[in-house]
């Protein structure tokens, strides 16, 4: 007959084949604040002692373990935290519930782990746990066994050597770096406007975006043999990119001055945009458009004059206060940051403006983020190295709360002078990615800033409003 711990047996092999591979320091894992999942998590002291823990009386197991989700209805407590084990020569166990649950059946079975790890952690020079696992299997299905443990362990160690940030939003996605190998847009000056375009192999629809001010054309695609002027910021690049990979003909058109004007820019951009349709071929395209801040602005008033099939207007509420909006204005999607209280009610009002006129309307609300080791990665050419130091540069100070929040928005922190003083990079990269960097941590404070991580949302909306002889 097995013991009672065989149900485990696979884990805990895995965990055996782990722990005789390395020694060292081992960091604890923390659930995001804003997470609703619960885990039984039993972590090792921040030093493991050379003398290992005896598990069942068989030979030792050294391991951060973590027992698969128990998942309960509902989560009626907080985080508890119990100490198992602390002696000298042995590793320091804590057995933390994080979301425990007055469910009967999730609290027997965290009992269960309980008592099988408190009865597991004693003295023993006898035989390891997996001999024991050999001992009463063939030899076939041993191999069958290794094999099954070498499958579930791969994915698991690429998983924890990602360090995969943690986000406020189950939605958010990060772009893949493979996508960004076709990014290259083509820069011209069409009636002394720039003009920043790409087109994919077989495109269904056309995507007009106008940026925020102090941007241009050229911050939406990489520097490239075609666009000299490309600087790839982090938001921008991964909205093109995720664009052409869906099908979307891409056109950016920069505005006159630092931000966008009906009287400077509305003729030039309604040119400009009609006449490069009608020079690539693509008039028999739906054409569907892209407004942040001032573009947004900008882009509600573009509609009243442009048949587009939809809108998406991001941190901005648009100008619907002074239009005479009529019933076949363009379905609009609002994305923005609730932490920006004030636009958040403007945003209100125009959706309720827009659905008493009878066209359709909704909101995606995008969340601050927790500044990561790997955040800064999301830069074109910063490698993990450097973005570690960015981190930790930022986390030794009060720019980052105790869970790596921004304290304050970006543009009123000195960050560029503390990044000098650390010397994280040479001078003359940390000025070349100067806004690069400023846009991520305006993204991670959540207030007002442009943001591909709910691109799914923004494409889905589009998609669903392009004619359906589209597809």
């Amino acid at each position: 007959m097995m013991p009672r711990s065989s149900c485990l047996s696979p884990i805990f092999t895995i965990l055996d084949v782990v722990s005789s591979s390395y020694y060292g320091k081992f960091f604890k894992e923390h659930a995001d604040k804003q997470s609703s999942e619960e885990r039984i998590v039993i972590d090792p002291c921040v030093s493991l002692p050379r003398k290992r823990a005896q598990l069942q009386s068989r030979k030792s197991c050294q391991f951060p373990f973590l027992v698969p989700s128990l998942r309960p209805p509902t989560i009626t407590s907080t985080a508890q935290e119990e100490q198992l084990g602390e002696s000298p020569g042995d590793a320091c166990i804590y057995f933390n519930v994080v979301g425990a649950s007055t469910n009967p059946n999730f609290a027997q079975k965290v009992n269960m782990v309980r008592r099988i790890l408190e009865g597991g952690f004693r003295h023993s020079t006898a035989q390891g746990f997996s001999y024991s696992v050999r001992s009463q299997i063939s030899a076939f299905w041993y191999q069958v066994l290794i094999a099954a443990v070498v499958l579930i362990l791969a994915p698991l160690l690429i998983f924890a050597s990602r360090h995969s940030p943690v986000f406020s939003s189950r939605k958010l996605v990060w772009v893949e770096t493979s996508i960004f190998s076709g990014l290259a847009g083509n820069l011209e000056y069409i009636q002394a406007t720039q003009v920043v375009w790409q087109i994919p192999s077989s495109p269904k629809a056309i995507l007009f975006i106008a940026h925020g001010c102090h941007c241009r054309a050229t911050f939406f695609w990489d520097r490239s043999t075609t666009c000299s002027e490309c600087i790839g910021l982090p938001e921008e690049r991964s909205i093109v990119a995720r664009a052409l990979g869906k099908g979307y003909a891409v056109i950016a058109i920069s505005s006159t001055r630092e931000c966008w004007g009906l009287q400077a820019d509305k003729t030039k951009v309604l040119t400009t945009l009609s006449s490069w349709i009608r020079d690539k071929g693509l008039e028999r395209l739906p054409v569907v458009a892209l407004g942040a801040s001032s573009g947004g602005f900008f882009v509600s008033a573009l509609a009243m004059e442009y048949k587009f099939s939809a809108l998406v207007i991001m941190i901005s509420e648009g100008k619907f206060k002074s239009l005479q909006v009529k019933e076949n204005y363009p379905s609009t999607l609002f994305m923005h940051m609730p932490k920006d209280k004030r636009r958040a009610a403007l945003i209100k009002d125009a959706m309720d403006m827009l659905r008493g006129k009878g066209i359709e309307t909704a909101e995606v609300k995008c969340y601050q983020l927790p500044v990561t080791p790997q955040l800064f990665t999301k830069i074109p050419g910063m490698d993990t190295k450097t973005s570690e130091r960015i981190y930790r540069a930022l986390r030794g100070t009060s720019m980052l709360d105790s869970a790596s929040f921004m304290t304050k928005d970006g543009r009123f922190l000195n960050w560029m002078t503390l990044l000098k003083r650390q010397q994280v990079m040479p001078e003359k990269s940390l000025r070349k990615w100067e806004l690069h960097l400023q846009e991520l941590l305006n993204l991670a404070f959540g207030y007002h800033e442009m943001t591909s991580l709910q691109a799914d949302d923004m494409f889905k909306w589009f998609d669903s409003h392009l004619p359906k002889d589209t597809f």
